[in-house]
This record gives structure tokens, sequence and C-alpha cells, in this order.
């Protein structure tokens, strides 16, 4: 990975497991996209997007379940971003070639917006659901 330093720390952990366990698996799947595109590798980089791009799906709904039960007033905002992610991820499954620039994107786009998603949407998240879960 040549742009940011990306991987799971503890600075990441909100408190809810299964949260955290979904959120290692995906910081590793994106670590294996990065890889795959430094590598040139085509075929397992689409197999890892496709991945991905369901992983994620399942991830923010159980978020947004969380959410709709404790009655989370950030609710809107918070899925407008996981929204804006899975649109990322589907228009990254679409490009054709492995180029620096799609490198970038993938840096930039898939890892450093989740770390940033994590470290101040999830995290605020995950202390409102703590306080005032069910």
């Amino acid at each position: 990975m040549s742009g940011i330093q990306f991987g799971w720390t503890e600075e990441l952990a909100t408190g809810i497991d299964i949260i955290d366990v979904q959120h290692k698996e995906l910081i590793k799947r994106i670590i294996d996209v990065m890889d795959c595109a430094e590598s040139r590798r085509f075929s397992t980089i689409a197999e890892t997007l496709m991945y991905l791009s369901h992983y994620v799906i399942d991830h923010f709904s159980l978020e947004e379940k969380y959410m709709i039960d404790t009655d989370y007033p950030g609710f809107e905002e918070h899925w407008d971003e996981h929204s804006h992610y899975v649109k990322v991820i589907s228009a990254l499954k679409r490009e054709p070639f492995i180029t620096p620039e799609l490198i970038h994107r993938i840096e930039t786009e898939l890892a450093q917006w989740l770390l940033d998603h994590i470290l101040s949407t999830d995290l605020k998240m995950a202390l409102y659901i703590k306080q005032f879960g069910k």
C-alpha cells in the first residue's frame, strides 16, 4: 500500500462487538483490494470488490437497525454516508482497468473514508447506542 497507513487499531473500537468484528472484516477486505490493485491482479480485485459491495450492505443494515431501535438522532446523516459509500464501491466495481488513479481512489474513497467514518460517525453512534440502547 503506497499512500495511507491502513489497518485495525483499538482507536477504531466502538465497544459493540458485532460492529467491531464487521469493521475488522471490512478493513481486511479493503487491504485485500489495495494489495490486488498494486499487484494488478485484475480478477481478484473484481471478486474482492464484489464481496465488499455485498458485505457493506449487510454491515450498514446492522448499524441502521441499531440506530432505529434506539431512536438515534443522527440517523439520516449516518444513512446518507452509508448510501454514498455504497455508490463509491459500485463505481469502483465498474472500472475496467487497474490504473494508478484507481489505486489512489481505492486508498482515498474506500480506505480513508472508512477510517474517517468509523472515527467520527460510528464512534458517536456507538456511544449513543451504549448509553440509550433498549
